[in-house]
């Protein structure tokens, strides 16, 4: 086997780390697609198991406090949880207790 000269052996090498550059960034994009494909698996699986206690009425704590945060949400997301932002008992409660301050 020929050795390499210098010049060679640096291209040889500079030529190797391009190729193993190429092989962590592919496997560093692969990974994060990965991730963001779990992420978004969890999101609807559990979005779903929320849904579905809502729809039974076994949250009603936790639909209160979702329909808070949907309120702080721009117009586009809050169409689409229109049963969410229905008013709660604590709206209830908040609304009676400032309509009774007005009309003292």
């Amino acid at each position: 086997m020929a050795r390499l000269s210098p010049e060679d052996a640096l291209k040889k090498a500079q030529q190797e780390k391009k190729k193993a550059e190429e092989k962590i960034r592919a496997a560093s994009e692969k990974l994060a697609k990965k991730k963001r494909t779990e992420d978004t698996r969890r999101k609807i699986i559990i979005g779903g198991i929320i849904l579905r206690r809502f729809s039974e009425g076994t949250l009603p704590r936790l639909k209160e406090t979702v329909s808070i945060e949907l309120s702080k949400m721009s117009p586009r997301d809050k169409e689409l949880f229109p049963d969410f932002l229905s008013t709660t008992p604590h709206t209830e409660e908040k609304e009676a207790k400032e309509a009774e301050g007005r009309s003292s």
